[in-house]
């Protein structure tokens, strides 16, 4: 319908209200109510009234409408209003399409907390419509948020492995691939998916993009088949078998006015092919050592020529045919390894190649093979190789496995520049001309493009001493390189002076290709990866990421603990670095380098020193230090062994910490000064898993062993083994140790999968988990219950309960679960490269419930229809049977009355723990002197106001049972 049309925004309107009127329930969209049609179309129907903008603010309709559709209008500029809403929605884009909606209200919320948009994150976990969400992130660390991610593309779950980029009548789109036998078109303005390439009946292997006057895709698979598309109609244009097996290289050229194809497989053939006839024009090489890479190099006065590299052990080849009459020009061999480098390039006003080989040597040839010069790159060797054409003359950018980036000038072979940045392997280079950086330049596609005729006169235009260093590098100004890893982000460097300039980070897994291409006359990047996404960016969008603390890897090591009066949180991430955080507001406490070594584990206490945090690196190395100085207090050496685990426990007055080391060796250190406890808990090998934890206010360790499958628990003063218990059937993997409103628990995870849960002090098996899927656990209580909190690559914190092992409580987040501690009802989560942390709804304490505010400004306003009324406080269902409890009997009572009263199951801790938060709350006030509490005036209104019957568990005056404990 077109709304320009007469009475068209008022039918518009009409069919709009007549779709959404059976989801409005009391005035409030129920989105959850909505129909498929409406989920898949409402963006279209809001759109045509001129309302999009309010839609996209409505959190109900993000979380429950088709991702596709989100994406397809967001990026309207009837939208604008929702700026903040699509960077929240792509933040994680690949796991909205697949998931549901619980699930995507879970993700969006931690995302705007990532974003640090605090108020939607609350209108996420306090839908109008239904309770709050039973577990609620507080806040989240943001080192993978980008500000110049522009969209996601994502439309299977196999990894991307190539892109190519194109224009066709001033449309900017995308081809990706990968192994799933589909191509993809996008739409680069959009970020939405325009067609789908099927045909292919093995994943695809190679793929390139032809300009005018054809515009062609081209893509090639396992199966050795060629095909053609046409980009804006996704038609099938023609089919070669190019090969009997893999296609590994692919390239478009034209010769003598036909669109050539250039194929290399790995029947190790090189051949060219008419794309109009489907016909073999030439078999260009069939040499048994041959695998790539390839180059069309143009040469003065003669037709384009291949030049084809290959090699295998210490030798390299270098072949050059000529693309128009498939003649072999010459044969060149190397004795630095096989070649993985070929690039055009100028030199002195001359065409050139640039080769480089594995072992990680440069040279320099001219097009007829003859060497010219060569230079040294990196012992690591060269993985990636890029030619820079400055209009001066050419500039080499290498880089290996280290990491490193090199820039070298060709003429002298000079290292201009050694960039370090990348933690991990680069995989991609690439680079493009930015004017902001360095004043005007030549366009990357117009050097790319020059003639040799057209050599000089850039040359000229730039500089007339070809041998100045400062010359060069001058030439360089706004040539700016991006890089890719597999250390899953992509660096902007400033090619003159080697700064950096931008970290893109958002890809959760290694990169495999980068490109860069123009949208609207700006630079824009794709990359796509092992996540299974391709990602667009805006170059010239050089906001650093959301502040907070950054993770470069894998957060894998987390502990969250009571130390000085403060739940404090610390994380290892792979690298040297020790992060410490506080667990109530997400402040960095503090940054510490350990060593050169990676931390593989670590663990907080309290000393009489103040808090203190414990870390093994995998050099053996333990080090402990002062959270808040990060002042070593003593280390022990490494002994040939790495530690696999530590946990600290013991009282307050003997603060212990336990080691595990991969012998399967326990030992016992006093956390204050690092000497050695003795006890036979250190003489018992084989241990595969360790935990801490107290037993009637006894300090214990508790160790898993792997081949018995047996746990045993030690009373750490003495180090004497108090009990033993398991089933002496299963391998053990893991064990975990909580206190809970079931008293003290252990879970133990077994080869099976299986997670047995006991009783910590009379071995008792209380239940058994079934979850084969975690690769982390916890054991805790939620809500008054007690559970066991597992987590696996899914991305999803699942909660049991520890009594009947029945799930109950699902939490997804952005990226995979690596890491979990759990302690005071706080839990802090490693997932991907970030940490977040969660209490459940009805915490009290140190948490603060975010309470979805209204503003007036047109990006945060919301919907009439969604108000949801303002919050006061929770309090969990022990604190309303105190109050209760309380209210029946108006005498004050102390800790031991209430002990003596309520159900045995409440432990003494819970219960003084309750009666602080209340009275801190107001809720409860103390008689002066004394340790009894009443109720204050706050607290009688506030228990006076629930509507459901609060139930006490307490004693029954003659069986000494609860009634209600007894009846369940």
């Amino acid at each position: 319908m077109n709304k320009q049309e007469p009475g068209g925004p008022d039918i518009a309107h009409r069919v709009f209200d007549r779709l959404l009127s059976p989801m409005s329930v009391g005035g409030v969209r129920r989105w959850d109510l909505a129909s498929p049609y409406l989920l898949r179309h409402a963006a279209e129907h809001a759109e045509e009234t001129g309302g999009l903008h309010r839609l996209f603010q409505d959190w109900e309709f993000m979380v429950h409408a088709d991702p596709r559709s989100v994406l397809a209008f967001g990026v309207l500029p009837e939208s604008e209003a929702s700026a903040r809403a699509m960077p929240v929605y792509q933040a994680s884009l690949g796991r909205h399409i697949d998931a549901g909606p619980d699930a995507r209200r879970h993700i969006l919320a931690v995302d705007a907390l990532r974003y640090r948009w605090p108020d939607i994150s609350g209108r996420l976990y306090h839908p109008p419509h239904a309770a709050p969400v039973p577990w609620q992130c507080r806040w989240s660390t943001a080192g993978n948020i980008s500000f110049a991610l522009r969209a996601t593309l994502t439309a299977n779950d196999r990894p991307v492995r190539s892109v190519a980029t194109g224009t066709l009548d001033g449309w900017s789109f995308a081809v990706t691939a990968g192994d799933d036998n589909v191509a993809r078109v996008w739409d680069l303005a959009t970020g939405t998916l325009h067609r789908e390439l099927r045909g292919h009946t093995g994943p695809v292997t190679a793929m390139a993009v032809s300009g005018a006057p054809d515009h062609l895709v081209v893509t090639a698979d396992e199966d050795g088949t060629l095909r053609q598309w046409d980009p804006a109609t996704g038609e099938g244009l023609g089919e070669i078998p190019a090969h009997p097996g893999a296609v590994t290289g692919l390239l478009l050229d034209v010769v003598d006015g036909t669109r050539v194809a250039v194929t290399c497989g790995r029947d190790r053939t090189v051949r060219s092919w008419d794309l109009k006839t489907g016909k073999q024009r030439h078999l260009l090489a069939d040499e048994k050592d041959l695998l790539g890479p390839m180059a069309i190099v143009s040469r003065a006065g003669h037709g384009p020529m291949v030049v084809i590299g290959g090699g295998r052990r210490k030798r390299g080849d270098v072949i050059g045919t000529d693309l128009t009459t498939g003649r072999q020009h010459y044969r060149l061999s190397v004795n630095s390894g096989p070649v993985v480098g070929v690039a055009p390039a100028y030199l002195n006003e001359r065409p050139v190649l640039v080769i480089t080989t594995r072992e990680g040597i440069g040279y320099v040839m001219d097009p007829d093979g003859r060497k010219m010069r060569s230079w040294l790159s990196t012992r690591d060797g060269i993985s990636s190789l890029c030619v820079i054409n400055t209009g001066l003359e050419s500039v080499a950018v290498t880089a290996g496995a280290t990491g490193t980036i090199q820039v070298w000038a060709m003429d002298s072979g000079e290292l201009l520049h050694s960039i370090d940045g990348h933690t991990g392997p680069v995989t991609a280079i690439t680079w493009y001309v930015d004017e902001s950086e360095g004043g005007p330049g030549p366009r990357k596609q117009d050097l790319e493009t020059a003639t040799y005729a057209q050599a000089p006169i850039a040359r000229a235009l730039l500089t007339s001493n070809r041998d100045s260093r400062s010359q060069l590098l001058a030439a360089l100004s706004g040539h700016l390189l991006l890089s890719a890893s597999t250390d899953e982000t992509l660096r902007v460097w400033n090619l003159a002076d080697a700064r950096p300039l931008q970290t893109l980070t958002a890809h959760t897994g290694p990169v495999h290709a980068i490109t860069v291409a123009s949208i609207d006359s700006q630079p824009t990047a794709v990359s796509c990866g092992d996540d299974a996404t391709a990602r667009v960016w805006d170059l010239h969008e050089r906001r650093a990421r959301a502040g907070g603390a950054h993770h470069p890897r894998r957060v894998d090591a987390v502990a969250v603990a009571r130390a000085g009066g403060r739940m404090l949180v610390a994380t290892g991430c792979g690298d040297s670095r020790l992060r410490i955080f506080t667990a109530s507001d997400g402040r960095t406490e503090g940054v510490y380098t350990t060593s050169s070594s990676a931390i593989t584990a670590l663990g907080l206490g309290m000393t009489p020193d103040g808090p203190t945090v414990v870390t093994a690196t995998d050099d053996g190395r333990i080090t402990a230090r002062r959270t808040g100085t990060g002042e070593a207090l003593w280390q022990r050496q490494g002994s040939g062994n790495p530690v696999t685990a530590l946990a600290v426990g013991g009282s307050a007055r003997r603060p212990a910490v336990v080691i595990l080391r991969t012998n399967g060796q326990v030992f016992v250190h006093e956390l204050a000064t690092g000497r050695p406890r003795s006890g036979s808990l250190g003489w018992q090998p084989g241990a595969a898993a360790i935990a801490t934890g107290r037993i009637r206010e006894k300090p214990v360790a508790i160790a898993g062993y792997r081949r018995s499958g047996l746990v045993r628990v030690w009373d750490l003063a003495s180090g004497a083994s108090r009990r033993s218990f398991g089933t002496g059937t299963e391998g053990l993997r893991a064990i975990a140790f909580g206190t809970t409103p079931l008293g003290p628990l252990i879970a133990s995870q077994h080869r099976s999968g299986r997670i047995r849960v006991w009783d910590a002090d009379t071995g008792r098996q209380v239940c058994v988990v079934d979850d084969h899927d975690a690769t982390a656990f916890v054991v805790g209580a939620s809500h008054g219950r007690p559970v066991v909190v597992t987590a696996g690559a899914g991305g999803g914190v699942r909660f049991w309960d520890a009594e009947s092992g029945e799930l109950h409580t699902v939490v997804s987040l952005p990226e995979a679960v690596h890491a979990l501690s759990m302690a005071d009802g706080v839990l802090a989560v490693g997932y991907g490269r970030e940490l977040a942390v969660f209490s459940a709804s009805d915490t009290s304490g140190p948490w603060h419930e975010v309470v979805p505010q209204r503003s007036a400004t047109p990006d945060t306003a919301e919907p009439e229809q969604e108000r949801t009324a303002s919050w006061n406080g929770r309090l969990s269902h022990l604190e309303l049977m105190i109050l209760a409890f309380m209210l029946q009997e108006q005498d004050g009572h102390a800790l031991s009355e209430l002990k003596d009263a309520l159900c045995a199951r409440f432990l003494r801790k819970h219960l003084k723990t309750a009666l602080r938060s209340l009275h801190r709350n107001g809720l409860l006030q103390q008689f002066p002197d004394s340790h009894r509490y009443e109720l204050s005036a706050e607290g009688l209104a506030r228990i006076e106001r629930v509507v459901r019957p609060v139930i006490i568990h307490r004693r029954h005056s003659t069986s000494g049972r609860c009634r209600y404990c007894s009846a369940q």
